[in-house]
């Protein structure tokens, strides 16, 4: 028997299409959207980008200043006998 060929094109474009009909974000792009929907979802995606970014960059100024403790502690005991 011989493999249809056409198949896998008829599913590859229901796939392609599937996400328009499904409204992918029925919140933004839905029958009932608002701006104030789009407005949430750019401030919650710009939080949620910003805050990976803001925790390695509190580690590493946390890390930095408590080397900066130590170097200070290590230069201002007395030197061994």
């Amino acid at each position: 028997m011989r493999p249809r060929r056409w198949i896998p094109g008829i599913a590859a474009t229901l796939l392609a299409a599937l996400p328009k009909i499904a409204l992918a974000c029925p919140f933004c792009f839905g029958v009932g959207a608002d701006g104030k929907n789009a407005a949430a979802f750019a401030a919650t995606t710009t939080f949620l980008s910003a805050l990976p970014l803001a925790l390695v960059f509190s580690l590493v100024t946390y890390l930095r200043r408590r080397a900066q403790q130590l170097d200070d502690a290590d230069s201002s005991a007395p030197p061994a006998p």
